[in-house]
């Protein structure tokens, strides 16, 4: 017989569960884009960021709001169950399970013809990488710290005049039983 966790998903009973606060996921979101904006400070760009689901969101918003300028977006991509064998971060010897829940920074970088503005999102993914990686989730008790998943080039989705790079970060949280 299965059980129906707060979220809706089904469960065999006994299962381990991460219990979530239902805010939790938009107050990690809300970490990372002050982490975000904390990296744009140091390069001394002052742009905004929004909350995005993809690149063609990315992409109307920019064209709205931002005429022409740097776009980033911050978006939730999802949870899974961590295999205990690949779970970094959590200690081996206990029986719990852990859950990943990934986000996505996306940038858009306006360039040219030679592409010279690709230094520019290099740079930052790099003030990225040094503002985000191991900093603990502000107002989290219990001291979780993001972890670097991947970075990239878009290149399909990137053009002639439009440059998308992406990185990926995750928090993994520990189950908790009922």
């Amino acid at each position: 017989m299965a059980t129906v966790n707060p979220n809706g998903f089904g469960q065999p009973s006994g299962t381990q569960l991460v219990n979530l606060d239902p805010e939790q996921l938009q107050r990690m979101e809300d970490d990372l884009i002050t982490k975000v904006q904390a990296a744009l400070t140091e390069a001394n760009l002052m742009q905004r960021i929004f909350g995005i689901f993809s690149i063609d969101d990315l992409e109307h918003k920019q064209e709205s709001e931002l005429c022409g300028g740097i776009a980033i977006g911050v978006g939730y991509l999802g949870a899974q169950e961590l295999e205990r064998n690949s779970q970094l971060n959590v200690d081996r010897s206990r029986a719990a399970k852990s859950t990943e829940f990934n986000y996505m920074v996306l940038l858009a970088i306006p360039t040219d013809e030679s592409c010279s503005t690709r230094y520019d999102g290099l740079k930052l993914l790099t003030l990225l990488r040094q503002g985000i990686l191991g900093s603990t989730i502000d107002g989290d008790t219990t001291n979780r710290t993001w972890d670097f998943v991947q970075e990239k080039p878009d290149i399909s989705e990137s053009s002639r005049t439009m440059l998308y790079y992406s990185q990926v970060w995750r928090v993994v949280m520990q189950a908790t039983g009922k």
